[in-house]
């Protein structure tokens, strides 16, 4: 009867296949970052995920996500611009079991014919902090005012290469990274500051409220004339932003440049 018992037990812990059930690979899914994508995907138990990138040199990147779960949504990014991509994952049970996906292929359109033209002069990477360089755009068509509806960050390595980069409908005025990974940005002239994560998705949006007749709906308030330049993050969660107000004068000089100009009432910021 022991024996039987000992059977029972150690049937019980035979360990099954990980079924995958369901894999998708969305290329650009904000529709802002076109050299990203997300990997979805479902298992029939918790499992953890490893994300293989495979570039079109044979390089592979792997990526690990410790979170045991059912389902899955994976970052694809640091994609090279017009060239082929492999990828796949494996996904892993608490006891070690796992699967493969099938293998998606990832093929990169060229940059936008509008695209700002870039050319490196000098490059020493030894030189350079590792990681990504973010540089906002602002496109100005002729000697104007610049393109509000135009914006653009880029994301560039230590070679100049661009591989990743954000498309806006408004321009940009400054861009940096949060502790959380997260981008932070000014919105131009509209003193507006925007999250948004590095598939392009907008986690946050702060205003300034006493410049607009209406609330935007999903964004955050903030009891100011703009926020303009520069947002820095500061301790307990919060930021510390450039702002303006207007005030009168009674008497104020009506020229910048003539000395001898009168006087007179004006509203100054």
């Amino acid at each position: 009867m022991r024996w039987l018992i000992l059977c029972m037990v150690l049937c019980s812990h035979v360990a099954t296949a990980v079924e995958i059930e369901s894999a998708e690979l969305v290329v650009n899914p904000s529709g802002r970052v076109p050299l990203s994508a997300e990997l979805r995907c479902e298992t029939d138990v918790p499992t953890r995920a490893t994300l293989h990138l495979q570039f079109e040199d044979g390089e592979i990147q792997i990526i690990e996500q410790a979170e045991l779960t059912n389902e899955h949504t994976l970052p694809v990014l640091g994609l090279e611009v017009n060239r082929l991509h492999r990828i796949q994952v494996t996904l892993t049970d608490a006891q070690g079991v796992g699967a493969e996906s099938e293998s998606f292929e990832l093929k990169t359109e060229p940059l936008p014919d509008d695209f700002p033209l870039l050319r490196i002069n000098t490059a020493r990477p030894r030189r350079m902090e590792p990681g990504i360089t973010l540089v906002p755009v602002t496109r100005w068509p002729d000697l104007g005012q610049p393109d509000r509806t135009f914006g653009l960050i880029l994301g560039i390595d230590a070679q100049g290469d661009v591989v990743w980069y954000y498309q806006s409908d408004h321009n940009i005025a400054a861009v940096e990274q949060l502790d959380n990974g997260n981008l932070l940005y000014i919105h131009g002239r509209k003193g507006h500051a925007v999250e948004i994560d590095l598939l392009g998705n907008v986690i946050n949006h702060w205003y300034a409220r006493r410049m607009r007749t209406e609330d935007i709906p999903g964004s955050i308030p903030v009891d100011t004339d703009t926020i303009h330049h520069d947002v820095q993050p500061i301790p307990g969660g919060n930021f510390l932003a450039i702002s303006t107000e207007v005030r009168h004068f009674d008497s104020y000089p009506s020229s910048e440049t003539d000395p001898d100009a009168p006087w007179q009432p004006a509203f100054v910021i």
